[in-house]
């Protein structure tokens, strides 16, 4: 995946990244890439919540519930 190789280019180990990603495309690809995926619904995207991308292994519609999850995520 393109995030994959980003995280590669970086020298970034994938397991110990957060990802934020706001589309369906975007979730798929970060977490084929190894991170963890917090999908933001905020912006333009209207999601019903049963719409969301499954695969993400968080869900925030605002910043501060970002921040919220960010502090909480153990990447051993």
């Amino acid at each position: 995946s393109s995030d994959l190789y980003a995280l590669q280019q970086m020298g970034v180990v994938p397991e110990s990244t957060i990802v934020l990603e706001d589309s369906l495309t975007g979730v798929t690809s970060a977490k084929a890439s190894g991170a963890k995926v917090i999908c933001l619904t905020l912006h333009n995207h209207n999601y019903a919540w049963q719409d969301l991308p499954e695969n993400a292994d968080f869900y925030a519609k605002t910043m501060p519930e970002v921040l919220d999850i960010v502090v909480k995520i153990d990447l051993k």
